[in-house]
């Protein structure tokens, strides 16, 4: 497979999602240049439910976007809840719980891969938070964000699409072990992080990525890595560079853009965009050097240690389990024989 081939096979362009985010992204950059470039990099991050929610066929169904306006603070907010108001094990539990729920949502109702593949995730990520200031930033950006680009979504013109294929519902019997295994993963990434700066980077990173099919575990993991290490060394030369604010605002305003083109891709790269857009505004106004290799090595760390704890309960202990119950039933095999 050739270059090209590799790009036609795991990436898919939007136009109308990269002009959407485009337009949108414009009050944020006059906000940076009349206030200041924090507050335009705030904004950005109030963007991120837009890029995914991109620009529907038909007009009504673009309230998606204000949908993901509530969906992702909202998830934040839970998470935070729980590290403010529990304690370590309490928290595990809970994770552990909402994990299962959310499997077996997956297996009754077609909506519900929302929930694994955004909701969870994110109530993980607000793990992150003992406190409400920054879930509450984050919840007025993105309600801001969400309207702004509802309002941009309604001006382009409705067209016929397909019917998207149907979502298929999880197999109970599948369901069963992956979701004990889910719970049990999102549990330990708790225990793991949660006395660390930034407990949902392991939490989110492990829910991010495990999956029923161990196929598709991989194809995310390797993604999530090879994504998070391009988005995070990107904004750290940029930061090591120390450009003015408002260049710093241009790029990240260009990455959200981006992000929005490509969101519908086969390939897991969306984790490079939000890290880039979430880390201009973190490292944003302009860290010590040392200060910019310590979150580059924590962020990293973090989250390669997240799709480790993804790993063992996702690809090794159910392989584990595959081999005994192939032994088991060899060994009924050769009784009977």
């Amino acid at each position: 497979m050739n270059i090209t081939d590799f790009f036609k096979k795991n990436f898919t362009w939007d136009n109308r999602g990269f002009l959407l985010l485009l337009i949108s992204v414009i009050p944020a950059i006059v906000i940076s240049i009349l206030y200041q470039p924090q507050t335009g990099l705030a904004c950005f991050i109030g963007m991120i439910p837009a890029v995914f929610g991109g620009v529907r066929p038909k007009r009504k169904e673009r309230v998606y976007i204000l949908l993901l306006g509530v969906i992702f603070p909202v998830s934040l907010f839970l998470g935070t809840l729980l590290k403010t108001y529990l304690n370590i094990w309490m928290v595990a539990i809970a994770m552990a719980l909402l994990g299962i729920m959310a499997v077996w949502l997956n297996t009754r109702f077609k909506w519900a891969p929302i929930t694994l593949g955004m909701i969870i995730p994110i109530i993980g990520i607000g793990l992150s938070y003992s406190d409400f200031k920054t879930p509450l930033m984050i919840f007025v950006v993105m309600a801001a964000g969400s309207i702004t680009a509802f309002i941009v979504a309604l001006f382009f013109p409705e067209r016929e699409e397909p019917p998207a294929p149907e979502t298929k519902l999880l197999p109970k019997k599948v369901a069963k072990i992956y979701g004990l295994l889910y719970g049990a993963a999102l549990a330990a990434a708790s225990l793991l992080g949660f006395n660390l700066d930034h407990t949902g980077w392991i939490v989110g990173s492990t829910a991010f990525v495990m999956r029923p099919m161990p196929e598709t575990e991989e194809f995310r993991s390797v993604w999530r890595m090879v994504s998070i290490l391009v988005g995070i060394t990107a904004v750290s030369i940029v930061m090591l560079l120390q450009p003015p604010g408002m260049v710093i605002v241009i790029l990240s305003a260009v990455v959200t853009a981006l992000a929005a083109g490509l969101h519908a891709s086969r390939a897991y790269f969306m984790p490079a965009f939000m890290t880039y857009v979430v880390f201009s505004f973190l490292l944003y106004p302009l860290q010590s050097v040392t200060e910019i290799y310590y979150r580059y090595f924590e962020r990293l760390s973090w989250v390669f240690i997240g799709i480790f704890v993804a790993a063992v309960f996702g690809l090794a202990l159910p392989a584990i389990i595959r081999a005994i119950k192939k032994r088991g039933d060899k060994n009924v095999k050769d009784q009977k024989a």
